[in-house]
């Protein structure tokens, strides 16, 4: 079974240098499928990129 959590870590760690399995912790299911299958907080980058959270989304 493909570990979809890992992928999406893996794609991000490519361009913020964290840690694979941290950023799993991350990646949530949303509780409301409509949301969508993951969601990624872009707080938690916020610090590492010297940047406010809602310039990191985009």
């Amino acid at each position: 079974m493909i570990n979809f959590k890992q992928k999406i870590a893996d794609t991000i760690e490519k361009v913020i240098k964290i840690d694979t399995k941290e950023l799993e912790t991350y990646i949530e299911i949303p509780k409301d499928n409509k949301n969508g299958d993951y969601a990624f907080p872009c707080f938690r980058l916020a610090k590492e990129l010297k940047k406010a959270p809602r310039t990191n989304c985009k």
